[in-house]
């Protein structure tokens, strides 16, 4: 009795070694076992009661064990080998810049697709697992599992064709599948614009493959054909995924083809069968990890019937199988997804690793780059009476800006760096300064101005000045200044605009201001010994 020691299906990761161990297999009483025969499924064999191998590609296969004893009874047993498909991932970042003091939450995002394999070694699946570009466009896979002379009868003998790729543009695509003598199915036409299918990295010159998709065409498909199921389609099916394409990427599944499976009939089912992919614009790329064409059950007469096997690489969230490495991660969460709190600026480096339910493992990085914002205005600390001087910060690309004054005073320029201001407020007033740049960081400064030289000491009531804001005309009422006086109405650039002189005898006079723009403005009261300043509105109804 040939027996495989182990589970009924073994879960293994490509290049990883596998033990087969027969040696609890008993030979009929009186008799001893003399051979050790195995059959791995991708046409390799092996002999002797212990043995190994390693999957160089990724699928499903059927390891067949034959003993022999030395009376010359043969009995066989069997074993699954699932060997993972490569999973990846794609990163959720809130971009590549954040600002000091800001947390920090990285995401991963794991696709959920499966791949549908058939397990007899007489339909393999073809170079499963290797990424391709699609430069190269012609794929080949070798049947032999059939009749000699058999062709296809019936389209619903084939059960599925299958591809695993990603493309970032599907309508330059075009596809067919081409049987030994020449025979071809097209599975899709340039159609379906912008639609990516699975994760793909778009951009002419990128040489780095997303992830691969599984999509299959069916006799019996669950969708319509892939431009009927693209953004623009009239029935979508399409998943929205970070940082693809606007449109999304066409979800995998079972489709129908643009061309009809009936264009197969007469086909030879042993030879070589070819997928050829068109990819027709420089401006876009895609790559290609494998294709398989899977017929059903009663096409193999001469095989044991084949297993349906539905892989999928299964990720789970939690500590033991999703965890980031990197600084400054709080130690409350640094599985995924990921919060760190960076403690300076610069850039930092995150990894994630992720192990599927084979215990195959993928790392992926994410560099973000922590940046502080500190402006620095530069400008007189002693600035002239009612006259515009320069200030200025550091300009920054991208930002904003936004000058505030705590006292008397007429920005121009306000929302760039360099503004000028004249100054009409009392002396150890601040002026603050604020900048937004890039990933929304703020940076501020504060400028205190010490004198504001031309200003006179006096009485607080010299005059007053009314209504605010004046509209056409405002009236002076005189306080403590006498002598002969002059009242001057000065703009933020320190020109006068309108003079007058009053004699001593008068206790106030009117200002026409219907002439004067809307906007701040200083009156200036001289007198005999002293000058005095006040500032005021107009605006007009």
């Amino acid at each position: 009795m040939a027996v495989i020691s182990g589970a009924d299906t073994v879960k293994t990761c490509r290049l990883d070694t596998i033990a087969f161990d027969a040696s609890a297999s008993i030979a009929t009483v009186g008799a001893n076992i003399i051979s050790y025969d195995w059959y791995f499924g991708d046409a390799t064999t092996g002999v002797g009661a212990l043995t190994s191998h390693v999957y160089g590609t990724t699928g499903a296969r059927r390891v067949h064990l034959r003993i022999a004893d030395d009376i010359g009874c043969v009995d066989t047993s069997s074993v699954v080998v699932l060997v993972a498909q490569p999973f990846g991932f794609d990163l959720q970042s809130p971009g590549p810049i954040i600002c000091f003091g800001d947390t920090l939450e990285l995401d991963a995002f794991f696709p959920t697709w499966a791949s549908v394999q058939y397990l007899e070694p007489g339909i393999p699946p073809a170079i499963n697992g290797e990424i391709v570009d699609l430069d190269t466009s012609v794929f080949d896979i070798e049947i032999d599992g059939f009749g000699v002379g058999e062709v296809l009868v019936d389209t619903n003998s084939i059960a599925a064709i299958c591809v695993a790729m990603e493309h970032s543009f599907m309508g330059d695509l075009g596809m067919q599948v081409i049987c030994p003598n020449g025979q071809s199915l097209t599975l899709h036409d340039h159609q379906g614009g912008g639609t990516d299918l699975g994760r793909a990295i778009g951009g002419s010159n990128n040489s780095i493959p997303g992830s691969c998709w599984n999509y299959c065409w069916s006799p019996v498909p669950d969708h319509g054909t892939w431009a009927e199921c693209a953004y623009s389609g009239i029935t979508p099916n399409i998943l929205i995924t970070p940082g693809g394409a606007n449109s999304g990427s066409l979800a995998p599944g079972i489709y129908r083809s643009s061309g009809s499976f009936s264009d197969l009939l007469g086909c030879p089912l042993n030879g070589t069968w070819t997928m050829r992919i068109v990819d027709g614009l420089g401006g876009d790329n895609g790559f290609y990890c494998t294709w398989a064409i899977h017929f059903n059950a009663t096409d193999l007469p001469d095989l044991n019937p084949p297993d349906l096997i539905t892989m999928a690489p299964n990720v789970s969230t939690s500590c033991d199988s999703t965890f980031w490495t990197g600084p400054d991660i709080l130690p409350t969460v640094p599985c995924d997804p990921m919060v760190a709190l960076p403690l300076s600026i610069g850039l930092f480096t995150y990894q994630i690793t992720a192990l599927d339910d084979f215990g195959c493992s993928r790392h992926d990085q994410h560099t973000i780059e922590v940046i502080d914002i500190v402006p620095e205005i530069t400008g007189s600390t002693t600035p002239p009476f009612g006259i515009s001087i320069p200030y200025a910060v550091q300009p920054v690309l991208g930002a904003t800006y936004s000058w505030t004054v705590l006292g008397g005073a007429i920005i121009v320029g306000g929302a760039t760096p360099t503004p000028e201001v004249a100054w009409f407020s009392a002396s150890s007033v601040h002026w603050l300064a604020v900048l937004e740049a890039k990933a929304g960081c703020q940076g501020r400064d504060t400028l205190y101005i010490e004198n504001v030289i031309g200003l006179s000491e006096g009485s607080a009531d010299a005059f007053t000045i009314g209504p605010v804001p004046a509209d056409g005309e405002s009236i002076l009422q005189f306080g403590t200044v006498t002598g002969v006086r002059t009242v001057q109405i000065v703009d933020g650039y320190g020109r006068t605009l309108i003079e007058e002189r009053a004699i001593d005898r008068v206790s106030s006079i009117h200002l026409i201001t219907s002439g004067l723009a809307s906007g701040p403005y200083v009156v200036a009261l001289i007198g005999e010994h002293s000058r005095f300043f006040r500032s005021f509105v107009v605006q007009h109804e």
